[in-house]
């Protein structure tokens, strides 16, 4: 009983002392939030809050006071004593500073001095490279804060003095003494001291010249020297002069100059390939790429000059510099490429050729004869002159794209670390090159749908159509043209203009090639359907518009490959979209050409098969009857007389389509021979035919022969065409008027209506 009352007991004390410390524990987070508030307040006032506290906390609030003002002056004078020191330590740094200038100035000064005279010796000499070095190195230096310096402190007043007590020795301790206590004396001392220095000034001795104009002038001169010998070597040819003293203008820091006068000598060898090549164009005037040929010829000299020189001044120059050569390169090639281009307009009677097709244009909206001269114009001098010009705008954006990469790019306009030689320096994004290929581009259309349309033109009169051959030759030639236009056309690289072409070549297929097949179809050739020539002709047109549209269907493919190819890497997304855009165009009129195609494949059906159908199936079910007793179904069972007078009829209708068609033709025309038959096979059965068990039977076998043949006669999945006849069998055959709910309600491609199952049972 006792042990249980302590346990009790201790059980309340640890109750008690752990309310306490959660009373406790909630009384300090309170204090320290309002310590916390107390401290981040703009008014604290101490005293009065020392003086709210109880009488037990006073005394040590008093104490820790006292302890804090003790240590309060503590550190007070230790951070006094630290600004002390670093107040000194900083003078000291400064004073380090200055001297090391002071040291590092001294030895500009020596140098200075000692390259004045070597300098001099060198250009006595004719020593121009050990010249320019000596040049070089004084230009390192910062002349303008040297020569102030000079000018303004001849020699610190410091080592004035030091040099008087040097140069003194007879005074004594008494004389410095007596020094020191009258001031007055120190400055006739000092004055003398100074014109004794002078008299021995190690930089510039009384005399002698001053070595900052000494080196000034040997600069001048020597600049001087350079460009005399530079012209002289570009006079007489002497390729290892040149490069010499090319090296020597960046030596002396004349970079802009030398880089000038490298690339003048540079231009003047274009200039000279140049006139070379022109001289040679009346020798060669018949070679049909001869100006691309010249202009390539040129590009590849220009191209080659830059890789040549490259080395020696980026090494000499630095990096980038070499942009200014290739920006005075670029304009010579704009005037030489501008002479061969004018000889080219000129040679090539361009104006006159794109006048004469504007003329035939013209006369043939209006229905008139062409003029004399513009029919005499040949499609094979068009297509050389097109040929030529792809060429030119090819070699052209290579040309560009390589003086864009060799600018070196990465040296930016506002890069401020861009060396002074390359300000108000960049290529021409519009050169006269670059705006000359524009405007004869701009003729490049009109000169290549002339030659499309003529060569189609020429195809359609020379058309021949080989026994045994599904389609003419014009369909081959027509197409081979297309795709070597469009060919020639992206060899231009001319986004613009490959995107003008591709949306011509579409409306001319339709004018000029496929509207002369459908004039055919609904023009003479319709009356010459009833010699077998004649249909044959009929069907080589549908075939020669079924393989047009493959071939569209192929080149469109191929095309989208070659934008690619092309552009896909280069050229920004939008441009690749417009692309493709025009080139969408073409695929309209494909779609186009296959509806035509659907449309006449099924005139033709309805003109010569059609018509047939009726009185074919009248003499195929002949009497045909499904009455039949044992010994009748035994003996039709044997004969297959339906079947066989199917195969035969019918297929005296569709061989001569089967042999000629091409295969989407012929799979689309028996599409429509199989819904005829089957239409009119319907009608026969719900109009004249009567059923029993045995004659329903001999109907499904005669459906499935006929549906088997039917079949193999295309590709095509046709089963579904056999629906209704086969619901209606499926009818002919139930044994009793019970299972007919069965029969329509279990097939789920149920054909017949109510009606027709009508007329089925009847």
């Amino acid at each position: 009983m006792d042990i249980n009352n302590n346990n009790n007991n201790n059980n309340n004390i640890d109750d008690d002392v752990a309310s306490r410390l959660a009373d406790i524990t909630q009384q300090a987070v309170i204090l320290d939030e309002r310590l916390a508030a107390l401290c981040q307040s703009q008014s604290l006032n101490l005293p009065a809050l020392l003086a709210s506290t109880d009488a037990a906390t006073r005394p040590l609030i008093a104490k820790l006071a006292s302890h804090t003002k003790d240590m309060h002056s503590v550190i007070a004078d230790t951070a006094l004593m630290a600004d002390r020191i670093s107040r000194k330590v900083r003078l000291l740094d400064r004073d380090q500073q200055q001297v090391r200038s002071v040291l590092a100035l001294i030895d500009d000064l020596s140098e200075i001095r000692d390259s004045a005279a070597e300098v001099q010796t060198a250009m006595a000499a004719q020593d121009w490279e050990l010249a320019a070095i000596h040049i070089q190195r004084f230009l390192k230096h910062d002349i303008q804060r040297i020569q102030s310096v000079y000018n303004k402190y001849k020699v610190l007043t410091v080592i004035y003095l030091y040099a008087c007590l040097i140069h003194q020795p007879s005074l004594s301790i008494n004389t410095q003494k007596q020094l020191d206590q009258n001031e007055s004396e120190i400055d006739p001392f000092l004055s003398e001291a100074q014109n004794q220095i002078s008299k021995a000034d190690l930089y510039c001795p009384p005399g002698s010249p001053d070595p900052i104009e000494t080196l000034s002038t040997a600069k001048a001169n020597l600049i001087q020297v350079i460009c005399t010998e530079f012209d002289k070597a570009v006079e007489s040819g002497d390729e290892a002069a040149i490069v010499r003293f090319f090296k020597l203008f960046a030596v002396v820091g004349e970079r802009a100059a030398g880089l000038d006068r490298f690339a003048n000598v540079l231009a003047g060898v274009v200039k000279r390939l140049g006139q070379d090549y022109m001289r040679a164009v009346s020798e060669a005037d018949r070679v049909p790429t001869l100006y691309a040929d010249l202009m390539t010829r040129l590009f590849e000299a220009v191209a080659s000059l830059i890789d040549k020189q490259e080395m020696i001044v980026e090494r000499h120059y630095g990096p980038g510099r070499l942009l200014r050569v290739i920006v005075r390169l670029q304009k010579e090639v704009d005037v030489q490429t501008s002479i061969v281009l004018d000889s080219f307009e000129d040679k090539r009677m361009i104006s006159r050729k794109i006048a004469d097709i504007n003329a035939l244009e013209i006369a043939a909206s209006q229905n008139k004869p062409p003029p004399p001269t513009a029919a005499l114009l040949d499609p094979r001098e068009v297509d050389a002159l097109v040929n030529e010009i792809a060429i030119m705008s090819q070699r052209t954006r290579l040309f560009s794209r390589f003086l864009e990469v060799r600018s070196n790019p990465t040296i930016k306009t506002d890069n401020p670390y861009r060396p002074s030689e390359l300000d108000n320096i960049a290529l021409n994004k519009q050169s006269t090159l670059t705006r000359r290929i524009k405007e004869i581009m701009s003729n490049f259309s009109t000169l290549q749908e002339f030659f499309l349309k003529k060569s189609i033109e020429k195809a359609l009169k020379l058309d021949l159509h080989e026994p045994g051959s599904l389609t003419s030759s014009s369909v081959d030639d027509v197409f081979y043209i297309t795709k070597t236009s469009v060919t020639r056309t992206f060899l231009t690289s001319d986004p613009l203009t490959i995107c003008s072409v591709l949306e011509s070549v579409g409306r001319i297929l339709e004018t000029e090639y496929v509207a002369v097949f459908l004039k055919r179809l609904g023009g003479g050739n319709m009356g010459t359907l009833e010699t077998k020539e004649g249909k044959v002709g009929v069907l080589v047109i549908l075939n020669n518009l079924d393989t047009s549209c493959d071939y569209i269907t192929k080149l469109v493919k191929e095309i989208n490959g070659e934008i690619d190819r092309s552009f896909g890497q280069t050229s920004p997304a939008a441009e690749l979209e417009r692309l493709r855009t025009c080139l969408g165009s073409l695929t309209d009129y494909g779609s186009s050409f296959k509806r035509s195609l659907m449309v006449w494949v099924e005139n033709i059906f309805n003109q010569m098969i059609k018509p047939k159908i009726r009185p074919t199936m009248a003499d195929v079910c002949k009497d045909v009857k499904y009455v039949l007793s044992d010994e009748e179904y035994t003996e039709a069972d044997s004969q297959d007389v339906f079947f066989k007078r199917f195969v035969r009829e019918f297929g005296k209708i569709i061989a001569l389509f089967k042999s000629t068609y091409s295969p989407r033709n012929h799979n689309q025309n028996v599409s429509y021979f199989i819904d005829a038959i089957l239409a009119e096979w319907e009608r026969h059965m719900f109009a004249n035919v009567k059923f029993n068990a045995l004659g329903a039977l001999r109907f499904d076998k005669d459906l499935r022969s006929v549906t088997s043949y039917l079949t193999s006669l295309t590709t095509w999945s046709i089963r579904d065409k056999f629906v209704r006849l086969n619901n209606a069998s499926a009818l002919m055959n139930v044994e009793g008027l019970g299972e007919v709910a069965e029969v329509m309600g279990v097939s789920a491609g149920w054909r017949l209506s109510v009606a027709d199952a009508k007329r089925v049972l009847h």
